[in-house]
C-alpha cells in the first residue's frame, strides 16, 4: 500500500521539483531543459481569471477545486518523502558509524581544525583570524629606532672590487637583487663604500647573498648591549610544560637603518651599486640593536616570554595559562609592526627545538640534527676544521662526562706550534672515536629544582677535572642536571692529588653557582683525604687564591 500511495503522488512531487528554481543556477530544471517557464497551476488560474485562456466546457472540475486537490496531493507526497528520507538517513548513519570509535585528545596534541565562515561546510577562509596580518612571508617594518653605525676616528671609506660571480649564478643574483628592490629593502647607492658580495650555497641547493662587511667591522665601535646567555634562556624555557615558539620573518630586515647610516652598508655586484634601507646580516653590532628592540617590544611579557635574536619563546606550566600570553605577545608584535613566519612556528608543544637543543617539560637534550653532523665527520681534518669540530662539540659538553679529558689529545693538535698537516696519532684517533661515541649516547638532562637538595659528584685526574650536578626525584631516582670538565694547566698538573681534588670541587661549585646558590648541596668524592681535610679544618667557606686553598683566612 505504501508503494502504491507513493506512486500516486509521485507525479505531483516531480512536477513541483521541476518547477522550483535551483539555489545555485537560479533556474528551474524545466527551464534548463526546455528554455522557457513552465505553465503550472498558478499560471493556469491567472490566465483563466484574466480571460487570457478559456477553460474547455468538458472540464469536470473548476480550477479552484483542482488546485485544492493538487495541494492536498503535494502535502501527502511531502509527508511520504520525508518519512522515507528519515528512515534511509538513519540506516545510512548506522552503517557509516558501524566501526566508528569515540576519539579523545590530550592537551598539547596536534589536531587539524577546519574553520567555516559560510553555510557551505567545505569552504574554508582564514581571513577572519584575529592576527592573520602578523603572519607573513615578507618582513615587516618595525616601528623602532633605526640602527646607526659608530666608527672609530681613523675609519676611511673604501670601494672594494666585486668578487667574481660564476656565470651560472649571475641570473640568480640579479633575481634576488630585483626582489630586494621590490620589497623596498635596498636602494641604488652613490656611497664611497662598496663591499663585495659572496654567494653561499644553502642546504636546499639555493644561493644566499652575503655581504663581506669585514672592512667596515674593523672600524666599528662595539655595542655594549648584552646578549642573552644561552644556558640561562634554556633554563627558563625548558622548565615549562607548554611552549610556543615564534620565528620572525627575516628578523634583521624588519629593523630600519637610519638615513645617515645607510651609506655604510653599500655593496657592489656585477650589475650595480646598492645600499641597505634595513639592517643587513653580517654587520658588527647587528645582533645587539636587534636584541635591544626585541627586549623593548616584549618588556611587558617578561614573566612568560623570552627572545633570542629572531626567536620568541612563550611558555607556561598549564594549558589554561598559555592562551592569554600568546594573545598578549601577538598584540605587541602587531603594535610594533613585526611579522612572523608561520611555517617555522610551533604552538602549545611540550618540547620544542630551541638554540640547538630540544627543551621542555623540565628536560633538555641535544638537537639530533646538529649532533648527527658532528658524528658524520671523517678524521681527515685540517687544523682549522679540527678547531671547528671541537668548538661545535664543546657546545654540548654539558651532556658529556669528562669532556675535557676525552678531547685532550685533540686539543693538543690545535696548538700554535703544531703544523697545519696534523700529526694524527693513535691517541688522537682514540679520542676522536670516543667523543663521537659520546655524542651518540648523550643523555637527556633535567631542569634544576632549587627546592630540592643538590648532589655534586667530582673527580680529578692527572690532566683534567670533572663533575656532575644531579638531584633526586620523589622516588629516589637520580636526575642528572649538567656535566662539567676542565683541562688542567701544566702547573696544576704538578699539584698533589688532594689539591687537584679540592680544586675540582671549588671549580664545580663556581660553575654551578647560579643554580645551587642558597640551596643545600652534598659533595661526593672518591678521594678520602678530602673528608679528613674538611673534618679537621675550621668550619668556614673554602676559596682558592694565589695558587693555594684557603679556609677562613688560613692557608
Amino acid at each position: 500500500m505504501e508503494m502504491i500511495g507513493t506512486y500516486i503522488y509521485l507525479t505531483c512531487y516531480l512536477f513541483a521539483y521541476r518547477e522550483v528554481p535551483h539555489s545555485t543556477t537560479g533556474l528551474s530544471p524545466y527551464q534548463m531543459v526546455y528554455g522557457r517557464l513552465p505553465r503550472g497551476p498558478l499560471a493556469l488560474m491567472r490566465d483563466s481569471w484574466t480571460g487570457k485562456r478559456n477553460i474547455p466546457l468538458a472540464v469536470s472540475r473548476s480550477i479552484e477545486k483542482y488546485l485544492k486537490n493538487l495541494r492536498q496531493n503535494l502535502e501527502r507526497a511531502h509527508e511520504i518523502a520525508t518519512g522515507n528520507a528519515e528512515k534511509n538517513k538513519a540506516e545510512y548513519t548506522r552503517r557509516y558509524n558501524l566501526r566508528a570509535r569515540e576519539k579523545t585528545f590530550q592537551v598539547g596534541e596536534k589536531v587539524l581544525i577546519l574553520e567555516s565562515v559560510s553555510p557551505h561546510k567545505l569552504l574554508k577562509n582564514g581571513s577572519d583570524r584575529k592576527y592573520s596580518d602578523v603572519f607573513s612571508s615578507k618582513p615587516g617594518h618595525a616601528k623602532v629606532e633605526g640602527h646607526s653605525v659608530r666608527v672609530t676616528p681613523d675609519c676611511c671609506p673604501k670601494r672594494l672590487k666585486p668578487y667574481g660571480v660564476p656565470i651560472a649564478l649571475q641570473d640568480e643574483v640579479d633575481r634576488q637583487i630585483k626582489e630586494l628592490l621590490e620589497l623596498d629593502l635596498i636602494e641604488p647607492s652613490d656611497s664611497d663604500w662598496a663591499h663585495p658580495v659572496v654567494c653561499v650555497a644553502k642546504k636546499n641547493g639555493s644561493v644566499r647573498l652575503c655581504i663581506d662587511f669585514r672592512l667596515l667591522n674593523s672600524f666599528t665601535i662595539p655595542d655594549a648591549y648584552p646578549m642573552k646567555i644561552a644556558r640561562d634562556l634554556l633554563h627558563e624555557v625548558e622548565k615549562a610544560n607548554f611552549i610556543s615558539l615564534l620565528d620572525l620573518t627575516k628578523g634583521y630586515w624588519q629593523v630600519p637603518m637610519k638615513e645617515e647610516a645607510r651609506h655604510f652598508t653599500a655593496f657592489v655586484t656585477h650589475s650595480g651599486h646598492f645600499q641597505w634601507k634595513v639592517l643587513p646580516f653580517g654587520m658588527k653590532n647587528a645582533g645587539s640593536p636587534f636584541q635591544r628592540s626585541m627586549d623593548k617590544a616584549l618588556a611587558p611579557h617578561r614573566e612568560y616570554c623570552r627572545s633570542h635574536i629572531d626567536y620568541v619563546a612563550i611558555y607556561s606550566q598549564s594549558w589554561r595559562d598559555h592562551l592569554l600570553p600568546i594573545d598578549s605577545v601577538f598584540r605587541s608584535l602587531r603594535e610594533v609592526g613585526l611579522t612572523v613566519n608561520l611555517e617555522k612556528c610551533a604552538f602549545g608543544q611540550k618540547r620544542v627545538k630551541f638554540l640547538g637543543h630540544i627543551v621542555g617539560s623540565g628536560q633538555h637534550s641535544p638537537d639530533p640534527e646538529k649532533a648527527e653532523v658532528l658524528r658524520n665527520l671523517s678524521r681527515s681534518l685540517t687544523k682549522k676544521e679540527l678547531r671547528s669540530f671541537l668548538g661545535l662539540a664543546s657546545y654540548y659538553r654539558d651532556y658529556i662526562p669528562n669532556f675535557s679529558e676525552i678531547v685532550l689529545p685533540l686539543t693538543d693538535l690545535t696548538k700554535r706550534k703544531i703544523s697545519n698537516i696534523l700529526p694524527w696519532s693513535i691517541e688522537a684517533e682514540e679520542a676522536f672515536v670516543k667523543i663521537k661515541d659520546e655524542l651518540i649516547r648523550m643523555p637527556t638532562l633535567h631542569t634544576p629544582d632549587i627546592s630540592r637538595p643538590f648532589w655534586l659528584y667530582t673527580d680529578a685526574s692527572a690532566t683534567a677535572i670533572g663533575a656532575c650536578l644531579a638531584q633526586h626525584d620523589d622516588v629516589g631516582k637520580e636526575l642528572p642536571i649538567a656535566f662539567f670538565s676542565k683541562k688542567l694547566t701544566p702547573t696544576q698538573m704538578k699539584w698533589s692529588s688532594i689539591e687537584r681534588e679540592a680544586f675540582c670541587v671549588l671549580e664545580a661549585l663556581k660553575k654551578f653557582d647560579t643554580w645551587i646558590f642558597g640551596g643545600k648541596i652534598q659533595v661526593v668524592s672518591d678521594h678520602n683525604p678530602l673528608t679528613y681535610l674538611t673534618n679537621s679544618a675550621p668550619h668556614g667557606a673554602w676559596n682558592y687564591r694565589d695558587g693555594h686553598l684557603h679556609c677562613s683566612g688560613i692557608t
